[in-house]
């Protein structure tokens, strides 16, 4: 297999030449099999809430689902994390659904966890922003989950 080599170099100007609200973009381009690629993607600004999807999931037992949280800005757009803060993803009954595995994808900006229905009943599937040093949340999203026969 052959190694990926990236370069990355960051220029630009913003003026300011009026009143108003402006998204302001970042692209990363590169070459993948002989071809220029260039992905493009709103720079976003502090984390003001936190959204999960889906919001409901039906699954019978020893299923799974994947629930996927991300932060967005006060303009809706994805953000990071701040360091030393962190998405997760739990369940509140791990009798009924629990987190089987996590993975945060930087590129995408989201958490995904993969759920495992593990008896009948519904539950909720929480998403949290968390202070890594403390473990207080922030913000809070909630889903559901309905595990039948």
């Amino acid at each position: 297999s052959a190694a990926a080599v990236a370069t990355v170099s960051a220029t630009g100007l913003v003026t300011a030449v009026g009143p108003g609200t402006a998204t302001i973009f970042a692209a990363i381009s590169g070459v993948e099999g002989g071809t220029q690629i260039t992905t493009q993607f709103a720079v976003a600004g502090p984390p003001a809430g936190i959204v999960i999807t889906p919001t409901s999931a039906s699954k019978s037992v020893n299923a799974t689902q994947q629930f996927v949280a991300y932060l967005v800005d006060a303009q809706g757009n994805r953000t990071l994390p701040a360091a030393g803060f962190s998405i997760g993803i739990l369940t509140d009954a791990s009798g009924v659904a629990q987190v089987q595995s996590s993975s945060f994808d930087v590129t995408q900006r989201t958490q995904t966890a993969t759920v495992v229905a593990t008896g009948q009943g519904t539950t909720n599937v929480r998403a949290f922003y968390q202070n890594n040093s403390n473990g207080q949340s922030t913000f809070f999203a909630i889903a559901t989950i309905t595990v039948t026969p």
